[in-house]
């Protein structure tokens, strides 16, 4: 008896003490930012900076479209720089990850638990993506402006070539647009197609015209977000390779011109996105907030002293409890910024939990991390 009450306490601490960080979050998150009108200021003189190098500078557009592709793709990567300053919310928590276990963690996961390791990352990989959304419509509008003024217009290049830019750049910005609505990341991306599944299966029960319905619009869904993530993906590598040409056409100008691009495009890249994450987060940290106090804790508080319910059928176990609160402890907050400025708050696995076999265990036999809202 003494066991199980220390395991209550220990859990509840834990919970009590995640609910502490997502109050440390929101606090961040909503103190007014420094310097933010001067960062606005900034990248919009930049914007103009960037609108005469493409009009004045030989090239200019090949090397401006080109230099959008490398900072869509290294935007993730760069997330990762270590550029943090340890705060409140964002830094070690007080229950340390154990590496001790961490070698039979990854042979466990690697045998038994590849799907749900997976889902974690994919769902982070997806909602770092969308917190560049303003950032890709922004360079990417640029792209179809120009590419439409010039290549269609003024007839300086290659139709063909243009028509492929500009349905590229739609690509990239639809991608973006597709995930911030449907959000796949909010409900376990590797659970959307048993979600299909279950809206066709209500569907039939509810005649052959809602099903058909269902059927329809979801063979719709399918294919848009195919031929997006077709071209959103794959086509930019194809186009780069005939742009990489023109930087060996001009000698080192092509190169301080890309380099002058980069450097624009990512401060205006950069400042989007730190705009756009901190209003995604203040979202989310109020949504996992809610969800501990109420999910978790409240929960557990009926819960304590009694094993079933009024009608005398059994009440929620402390295994499901658990699971309810490792869905949302499974990701954590990470900030990233430069000496103050331009900070980038985006969610990733919690080391802790996702290499805990226990954790792993029982998120497994509780249905995953799908089947209820988890991010969002």
């Amino acid at each position: 008896m003494t066991g199980d009450v220390d395991e209550l306490t220990a859990f509840r601490e834990e919970a009590v003490e995640r609910l502490e960080v997502e109050d440390a979050v929101l606090a961040k998150v909503r103190a007014p930012r420094r310097m933010r009108m001067v960062s606005y200021l900034v990248a919009v003189v930049l914007i103009a900076l960037s609108v005469a190098v493409i009009a004045l500078r030989p090239n200019g557009l090949p090397l401006w479209i080109l230099t959008t592709y490398i900072i869509a793709g290294l935007a993730w990567l760069l997330l990762f720089l270590p550029t943090s300053r340890k705060e409140k919310g964002f830094g070690k928590q007080r229950r340390a990850f154990k590496k001790q276990g961490l070698k039979t963690s990854i042979k466990t996961i690697a045998r038994r638990r590849k799907r749900l390791f997976a889902e974690v990352w994919i769902d982070t990989f997806f909602y770092g993506n969308v917190m560049s959304t303003i950032s890709i419509s922004l360079l990417f509008g640029i792209n179809i402006v120009f590419a439409a003024y010039y290549g269609l217009i003024l007839g300086q290049y290659d139709q063909q070539v243009t028509v492929i830019l500009i349905v590229q750049a739609i690509a990239m910005i639809l991608l973006r647009l597709l995930l911030y609505v449907f959000r796949p990341f909010s409900h376990g991306t590797l659970s959307v197609p048993g979600s299909f599944k279950r809206k066709l299966s209500s569907a039939s029960s509810r005649g052959a015209i809602a099903f058909v319905w269902a059927l329809t619009i979801i063979i719709v869904a399918i294919v848009v977000i195919g031929f997006v993530l077709v071209l959103g993906m794959l086509l930019p590598g194809t186009t780069m390779s005939k742009i990489l040409d023109f930087l060996t056409a001009d000698g080192n100008a092509n190169l301080y011109t890309v380099i002058l691009i980069f450097i624009i495009q990512y401060f205006v890249f950069r400042h989007f996105q730190s705009i756009m994450s901190q209003r995604l987060t203040e979202e989310v940290a109020q949504s996992r907030k809610r969800r501990l106090e109420d999910e978790v804790l409240g929960s557990l508080a009926s819960w304590e002293g009694r094993r079933t319910d009024e009608s005398g059928t059994s009440a929620m176990s402390l295994d499901e409890l658990r699971a309810r609160f490792y869905r949302v402890a499974i990701y954590k907050f990470v900030k990233h910024d430069f000496r103050g400025f331009l900070p980038i708050y985006f969610l990733a696995p919690d080391m802790r939990y996702l290499f805990n076999e226990k954790v792993l265990e029982l998120l497994v036999s509780a249905g995953g991390l799908g089947g209820r809202t988890r991010l969002l």
